[in-house]
């Protein structure tokens, strides 16, 4: 079972990779570009969670057909599950077990959502355990075996 607990609203730009899935060069990236908030307090930058989860909503409109009312979607980033928000298409493969083909391949088919930050493209982590726990239901809907969280 994984601790799960509030977002942090502030976190170190140091540590956007373990919150956020991105690295520290591509949150000052952000940051200078005016897609997320910054402040500097005690000689450390800090970056506000509000403004990273704001832009990753923005891109999900842009890029992407989801039904913007998805449960998933309305209570993104209000809890933390030891996972990054957003994950590289090459981490989805340690964290879920999904290659890359079958991550690409699921995105095409919009059951799971992608976003491109740069030339880069990352998994909206959310839309991953929500696709995996509709097929844990639905299995379990056509075999009658209770479900049982094995996910990270």
């Amino acid at each position: 079972m994984q601790d799960t607990f509030d977002f942090p609203e502030i976190i170190l730009i140091r540590n956007s990779a373990d919150f956020f899935g991105f690295s520290r060069e591509t949150a000052y990236r952000l940051v200078r570009s005016g897609d997320i908030l910054s402040c500097r307090i005690a000689g450390r930058r800090l970056i506000t969670s509000h403004s990273v989860r704001e832009f990753i909503v923005r891109q999900v409109r842009a890029q992407s057909s989801i039904d913007q009312n998805a449960d998933w979607f309305r209570n993104f980033m209000i809890s933390y599950r030891s996972l990054p928000v957003i994950l590289s298409i090459s981490k989805v493969s340690s964290c879920f077990g999904i290659s890359r083909r079958s991550a690409y391949r699921l995105s095409a088919s919009g059951k799971i959502v992608t976003i491109k930050i740069g030339r880069s493209r990352f998994i909206i982590t959310e839309s991953i355990h929500h696709h995996i726990q509709r097929s844990i239901t639905s299995a379990q809907k056509s075999v009658g075996n209770p479900v049982v969280d094995t996910c990270p």
